[in-house]
């Protein structure tokens, strides 16, 4: 999604197809520069509320993040800036979660509880893949910018 979107108005600013491609495939690469961070020595163990605090952080981020897609600018270092956004929120999210649901779940079905967020987040990115997919084919780009928006808003409340 962001690849295209970001393709779609480099191309449209005036940059031919193929360079528009090759900026949007090496923002994509920044993008994953801040989803992995090195790691930092913590002075304390977290806890379930700081996990939390992180994920709700990173899911709120990631909506900003759409938000500012919709109507997008084909600036090199907004998208730059609007890519590590969602790069930074994929990291938190991640981690953030992983630790949230061990500090949640009892030893005795945490191994159980890990399969079923798995098991979860594979529906969710597939039925997501393909409503936003389905929204941008039929109406526009950034209708799937507000569906992910509008997801990750219920996401951070619940």
């Amino acid at each position: 999604m962001l690849i295209l979107r970001a393709t779609d108005l480099l191309h449209d600013a005036g940059r031919s197809t193929t360079d528009a491609v090759v900026i949007a495939v090496l923002l994509y690469a920044l993008h994953n520069a801040p989803t992995r961070s090195p790691p930092t020595r913590r002075a304390h163990s977290p806890t379930a509320s700081d996990a939390r605090a992180v994920l709700i952080a990173g899911i709120v981020l990631f909506a900003l993040a759409c938000v500012a897609f919709i109507p997008a600018s084909p600036n090199i270092a907004v998208l730059g800036v609007l890519f590590a956004a969602v790069g930074a929120s994929t990291g938190m999210v991640e981690t953030a979660q992983g630790s949230y649901a061990a500090e949640l779940l009892e030893p005795s079905v945490r191994g159980r509880g890990f399969g079923l967020l798995g098991l979860v987040e594979g529906v969710g990115d597939l039925t997501s893949s393909v409503v936003v997919g389905t929204l941008w084919t039929i109406t526009n780009p950034p209708w799937g910018f507000v569906f992910a928006a509008l997801l990750a808003a219920v996401g951070a409340l619940s």
